[in-house]
């Protein structure tokens, strides 16, 4: 009897880079989907801007703020609690110098390890 040899039967080169292909485009199309489900499913998030914390001393100002001032300081003047207001908005938008657009990454970090007790005067 006579021996023979398997014989190697191998994709043709065309056929194996063509299924690489369509594998990586359906695992691309899956990992797509899920991200599309992914972010649809997710709760929107809110978040706090300049303008909110303006609003938040606007809000609380004539309630809270104001009686305070006035009760520390009862010979202050119109113009003076103008100015205090003014203050009471650069208190607020301090913390945020170093996260606007093109902010500078200094005074973040600056805000940060500086206690507030170095802008009062």
């Amino acid at each position: 009897m006579r021996e023979t040899k398997p014989i190697a039967v191998s994709a043709p080169l065309g056929y194996v880079t063509q299924h690489r292909t369509v594998a990586r485009l359906r695992k691309l199309w899956h990992s797509a989907a899920f991200w599309l489900v992914l972010a649809f499913l997710v709760p929107a998030a809110s978040s706090y801007s300049v303008l909110t914390h303006e609003a938040i001393i606007d809000s609380t100002w004539d309630s809270a703020i104001r009686p305070l001032l006035l009760q520390r300081f009862p010979a202050a003047t119109a113009d003076e609690l103008t100015q205090a207001h003014a203050f009471a908005y650069g208190g607020c938008i301090i913390q945020d110098l170093g996260y606007y657009p093109f902010g500078k990454q200094t005074l973040q970090r600056f805000d940060t390890l500086c206690p507030k007790r170095c802008f009062c005067s």
